[in-house]
């Protein structure tokens, strides 16, 4: 199980950088922000498929699991032959237009060199982002593996409704990923993820009021997360360093994620307030590194 884990774990890493340079480089700039965006929603629906084969084979004890990677496998599959087999995707890599060749620099079939991170134009944004993702990352991910954990007298309906209130969101944000409202949505989504903590910090005992701000956060992490992340990573590097840059700042935050997923349960059992209150200080910075990104947007006039 855990190489199986591993390796699912490595191609996915491996495959999300470079699917994001690819749709990046390949979209109008009028469209750019919803092309990415709507990579969410179909994450969201991945989290809301896997949730229902859980659901349906929650009486299969160990065989469960069999059947959850079973669909993942399918997934990957079917998703290969599209790539090998697709006349239609081949087409679009033999016959880009000649606008998006010239927008590949001249130096792109070198390779990144690892000096090119002390230039300050590529470092301080990685820098940024990587902070503003890996915080952002850490209470999602951990409402998102270990909320059924804390919910121990609630069912499972309160995760379910909450992902579908995420995809909603998901949907509303694609609507507006182009527009002048991108960054007040932000700045409203991070203000509800931290009223949501902060209320769940104080209440912790009662169970509803978790509930509800959980719900509450869940919608607010499309507002100001990885949807942001993802178009703010494929637009502050150059196409030559995208795939890279992207990939090495997912893979650090993924690492930081997983080792803190180690210690979680442990909190939780110890002081389920403490946990949530730590919640409260990521999302504090997170909140302040999503400021200093759009202060830097600013600062260079770039049109994102």
């Amino acid at each position: 199980m855990l190489s199986t884990l591993l390796t699912i774990a490595v191609a996915s890493g491996a495959d999300l950088p470079t699917s994001l340079s690819v749709i990046s480089e390949r979209v109008s700039d009028k469209v750019y922000g919803r092309a990415i965006s709507i990579t969410q929603i179909f994450w969201t629906i991945g989290i809301l498929l896997s949730q229902f084969i859980g659901f349906l084979t929650a009486d299969f004890g160990y065989k469960s699991p069999t059947v959850l990677f079973g669909w993942i496998g399918l997934v990957a599959f079917l998703n290969w032959c599209f790539r090998v087999f697709s006349i239609k995707f081949k087409n679009i890599e033999n016959n880009l237009d000649n606008k998006n060749s010239t927008n590949v620099s001249s130096n792109s079939n070198n390779y990144m060199s690892i000096k090119a991170l002390t230039d300050k134009e590529l470092l301080l944004p990685l820098i940024l982002l990587t902070i503003f993702y890996l915080f952002w990352n850490l209470p999602a991910n951990t409402w998102g593996s270990f909320v059924n954990y804390f919910l121990v007298t609630v069912d499972n309906s309160s995760q379910a409704y909450s992902t579908i209130i995420a995809l909603i969101a998901n949907i509303f944000y694609l609507k507006i990923s182009d527009t002048k409202y991108r960054y007040p949505i932000m700045y409203l989504g991070i203000i509800i993820a931290l009223v949501s903590f902060v209320v769940a910090g104080i209440f912790n005992q009662y169970w509803q009021i978790f509930t509800i701000s959980y719900v509450l956060y869940s919608g607010s992490t499309v507002l100001c997360g990885e949807a942001l992340y993802k178009i703010w990573s494929q637009t502050f590097y150059p196409i030559d360093y995208r795939a890279t840059l992207t990939g090495f700042s997912y893979g650090i935050v993924r690492i930081f994620t997983a080792a803190f997923s180690l210690f979680t349960p442990t909190i939780m059992t110890y002081s389920p307030r403490l946990l949530l209150w730590i919640m409260v200080g990521c999302t504090v910075i997170f909140g302040g590194c999503a400021l200093l990104i759009v202060h830097f947007i600013k600062k260079l006039s770039l049109n994102i």
